[in-house]
């Protein structure tokens, strides 16, 4: 568990909404689902409530190049 204050720092090729864009996150998905029994990939939007459910606040997101690379900083609420 994080204590107040703690970071988690992601960096990833997430897929947009469509779940088909961008192509290189969308080939990844399709990848993961063939090689890994209930394997798949998430959007921001998924990883943003999946950091709410453990108690982190709204993700900062910074993209890496064009549509190459996605980094989400969360922070856990109660830093001073």
């Amino acid at each position: 568990m994080s204590a107040p204050g703690g970071r988690v720092i992601l960096n990833g090729n997430f897929l947009g909404d469509d779940r088909v864009n961008p192509p290189f996150a969308a080939s990844h998905q399709l990848s993961s689902m063939i090689l890994w029994h209930g394997g798949g990939d998430y959007t921001i939007g998924e990883t943003t409530a999946l950091l709410r459910e453990v108690g982190f606040g709204e993700p900062k997101t910074f993209m890496i190049g064009e549509n190459v690379s996605t980094v989400l900083v969360a922070v856990k609420p109660g830093a001073s």
